[in-house]
């Protein structure tokens, strides 16, 4: 190999096994690091290096050949360490032992932080991997090669990561990083901030929201339109239409203060585009995880497809990809039960 091949571009050197030399979560990211297409390695590297992570450094390092440095870089400054704390304890004339405690309280908190932006950047490349094994190469899905992650992003998203401790919101913020990656530019810092201040309460309930939601899309999932709503099956949203599903007037007033749903609780879409005519759709219908498509029942009647209910605001159409849907049987019932009254069904297509 010449040396140029060895100054290669980060994703060329990867082939032979990102982190595989040190900890099972490295061996792990090795696994999902190869065949991934280069703009997501691109994304990837950056964040790495961008946040500059124990395990994952040490896992550039080995790729890079400068695992000696940074161990050498490393006891060097333990070694300054030591040397300020006497310093501080003897110009202080503080007990010794007071400045240790305190420093290592100090560390003993950046050590937190940094083991949480490890296992949230871990997440988020295995999620990108799996992700990515049901897509093609070329998929719309994906960013050209010249997109990356941008430093905005990586700056807001440490702040809020770092200090997250359950491992509910360390997974929502690895499916966000991953989303970034797949899709730089889909995801802004208010986002961000937004998930950030969600308590557990919060977070419940958006899910339970966006698993109630419909919305006109393509194939692969993608919304065609920047709507996506819980259509309204009996009574109006304002007015608890939504109660028995677990999202009466007061939820989403909740919702609607973090900035999730909008505050129009009675707005309208049209579903024409799903509508089947001449055995042809424009836009499939989706509704928990699934394609469905509109389908008149009396061809001599008019169709009503203009529904009413609640929408996502632009922070929560954000959020929305990283979401994992709960079905709820009861409400889908209660859809095809409303939907048969403006003349059409609903049916599930591949």
């Amino acid at each position: 190999m010449s040396e140029e091949d060895e100054e290669g571009a980060p994703e060329e050197q990867a082939g032979g096994g990102l982190l595989e030399t040190i900890t099972d979560a490295g061996s792990d990211l090795a696994e999902s690091f190869d065949g991934l297409p280069p703009q997501v390695k691109k994304g990837i590297w950056k964040t790495i290096q961008r946040f500059g992570t124990a395990t994952l450094e040490l896992g550039v390092a080995k790729i890079d050949g400068k695992t000696a440095e940074i161990e050498a870089v490393t006891k060097a400054r333990t070694d300054i360490t030591e040397a300020t704390a006497a310093k501080i304890a003897e110009n202080a004339r503080v007990p010794q032992e007071y400045v240790d405690a305190a420093i290592h309280q100090h560390y003993e908190n950046i050590i937190g932080r940094k083991i949480t932006m490890d296992e949230v950047v871990s997440g988020a490349i295995k999620m990108t991997a799996e992700k990515l094994k049901q897509l093609s190469s070329d998929s719309e899905v994906l960013a050209d090669e010249e997109s990356t992650i941008g430093d905005e992003f990586l700056n807001e998203f440490e702040q809020q990561a770092e200090t997250k401790t359950t491992e509910e919101m360390k997974a929502m913020f690895s499916a966000l990083l991953s989303h970034e990656i797949i899709q730089p530019g889909s995801v802004s810092t208010k986002t961000i901030k937004i998930l950030g201040d969600m308590t557990p309460e919060i977070a419940l309930l958006f899910q339970k929201f966006c698993s109630l939601t419909t919305y006109l899309g393509m194939p692969n999932g993608k919304p065609s339109h920047d709507d996506i709503r819980i259509v309204a099956t009996d009574k109006s949203a304002s007015q608890n239409g939504l109660q028995q599903y677990g999202l009466g007037y007061s939820t989403l007033c909740k919702l609607a203060d973090y900035g999730l749903i909008s505050t129009e609780f009675n707005s309208n879409m049209t579903y024409t585009p799903a509508v089947v005519t001449d055995n042809t759709v424009m836009f499939a219908l989706l509704h928990q995880s699934k394609n469905w498509v509109l389908k008149k029942i009396d061809e001599e009647k008019p169709v009503d497809v203009k529904l009413s209910g609640v929408a996502l605001a632009s922070v929560g159409r954000e959020l929305f990809p990283i979401v994992e849907l709960d079905p709820n049987e009861e409400y889908l019932t209660d859809l095809k039960e409303y939907l048969k009254k403006r003349n059409v069904t609903i049916q599930g297509v591949q």
